[in-house]
């Protein structure tokens, strides 16, 4: 087992970073052919489904992040769930021989070009560890054959344990259970519609100050 930096840290500071780290041009054309007018509107519908806010973290910098990417799981509740067919087989370390996954512009580019500090994040039942963001970057890392390449990279994975008793919360989570996607979806229309409202209102702000 490769030795592992333990850091704590709160949800605050992890979603600061994931903003900081996301909210870039790269990213905004996305959100924006979408509909949204902002970063913080296109991820309500995931923080808010999975209760991220409200959940504990700790920070973790493994030595070998290339194996840790390579035994995750994709997201169930995400685009991600149509990249396999047998949830057991659904580490990065499977997905990305997946056509879609392995001609997939951005993930090549990270191969060649991976960002020298980043954080992933993820939730974890004992050994099954998905995540919630990051695929890209995960599944670029899976897909490195050697981890020496990364050695003057900080790679980190935000990551928040689930206990026994929450366990059926996982395996909701785990399972991309129907009711958490219908209220993902609820969620994702509730952020457009503020998100669409935002930009109404900065429309009209802008020409009342002509």
């Amino acid at each position: 087992m490769s030795n592992i930096i333990i850091q704590s840290t709160n949800w605050d500071q992890i979603n600061t970073r994931w903003k900081t780290e996301e909210d870039n041009e790269r990213w905004r054309s996305t959100y924006e052919s979408s509909g949204f007018s902002n970063w913080d509107d296109w991820r309500y519908s995931i923080m808010r489904v999975l209760n991220l806010d409200k959940r504990e973290w700790q920070l973790e910098t493994p030595e070998n992040p290339t194996q840790r990417a390579s035994d995750m799981y994709c997201n169930a509740l995400t685009v991600w769930n149509k990249f396999y067919d047998d949830r057991s087989r659904s580490t990065f370390k499977d997905v990305i021989h997946h056509p879609t996954v392995a001609n997939n512009k951005r993930i090549l580019e990270m191969r060649t070009n991976f960002p020298s500090h980043t954080q992933c994040i993820s939730l974890r039942l004992g050994n099954r560890e998905i995540a919630v963001d990051g695929h890209h970057r995960v599944s670029a890392l899976a897909g490195f054959s050697d981890h020496e390449a990364l050695s003057q990279h900080q790679v980190s994975f935000a990551v928040s344990d689930f206990t026994p008793e929450e366990g059926y919360q996982f395996e909701k989570i785990w399972s991309g259970n129907s009711e958490l996607k219908i209220m993902r979806a609820a969620f994702h229309i509730y952020g457009l519609i503020k998100s669409q409202r935002l930009k109404q209102f900065q429309l009209l702000k802008s020409r009342s100050n002509r």
